[in-house]
């Protein structure tokens, strides 16, 4: 009687643990969720299933913060599907929106073949915040990802008054590249540096005003954790990508 009564109760401790650390996530249809603490857990579309269209005319945002000091947010992407132009998921480092830019995803897109995380840069709370619009002409089953946190590196980030024009993109063929505007034309020094600070490689630039658009050659670098900066006219930033 005794082995009766407690595997009972130890098989329905155990699933409510499971249930209380892997948490889901989502953008809402509209308004705003959060901030969440979290280091593990699912991050999800609307509908909180893949199988699930997500409905057009949505226009929400959630924002979810590292659980544990000195770390990041990674988000890593299993599967995207998304209808077509006007379906936007946005990325940001940061407790809201005003944060820098880290990943774009349009449409139409459906893929599962993704290689790497989409990390915060935010060094006072490891947070992201997604923010998710659709439109009115077609839907699709959104995405599937997990959340996940990462030591810093301790290689410091310069920052400047400049840099909300620099969008970080980790594109679904594993390279990373970046988008900035150019005000005027100008002579630029990109850098890549190891996560233990060590310059790897720099390569200068002479560009006119407009915006850009560079890919980074990481082909011949290891696994690992890196960052690259980005200096010239108005702009002294740092971000860091994944290999």
């Amino acid at each position: 009687m005794r082995t009766k009564i407690f595997l009972p109760l130890f098989f329905s401790t155990v699933f409510s643990l499971q249930n209380i650390f892997a948490q889901t996530y989502y953008v809402p249809m509209t308004g705003s969720l959060g901030p969440f603490n979290a280091c593990s857990g699912i991050f999800y579309d609307s509908q909180l299933d893949p199988s699930v269209n997500y409905t057009n005319n949505q226009n929400g945002t959630v924002t979810i913060c590292s659980a544990l000091a000195g770390q990041y947010v990674s988000i890593t992407f299993s599967s995207m599907a998304l209808a077509d132009n006007t379906d936007i998921l946005r990325l940001y480092s940061g407790a809201g929106t005003g944060g820098p830019l880290l990943q774009i995803f349009t449409g139409p897109i459906n893929t599962t073949s993704f290689s790497s995380a989409v990390v915060s840069q935010d060094v006072s709370g490891g947070c992201i915040t997604g923010h998710f619009q659709t439109g009115s002409a077609g839907v699709a089953a959104g995405w599937n990802a997990t959340i996940a946190c990462q030591l810093t590196t301790g290689v410091s980030e310069p920052q400047s008054s400049n840099n909300s024009n620099i969008a970080i993109l980790h594109n679904t063929d594993g390279s990373t590249s970046f988008q900035f505007y150019s005000n005027t034309s100008s002579a630029y020094a990109i850098s890549i540096f190891s996560a233990d600070g060590k310059n790897i490689s720099q390569k200068n630039y002479s560009l006119g005003a407009g915006q850009h658009q560079i890919s980074l050659s990481t082909q011949n670098l290891p696994q690992g954790i890196y960052f690259c900066r980005v200096e010239g006219e108005g702009i002294n930033k740092s971000f860091k990508f994944i290999k």
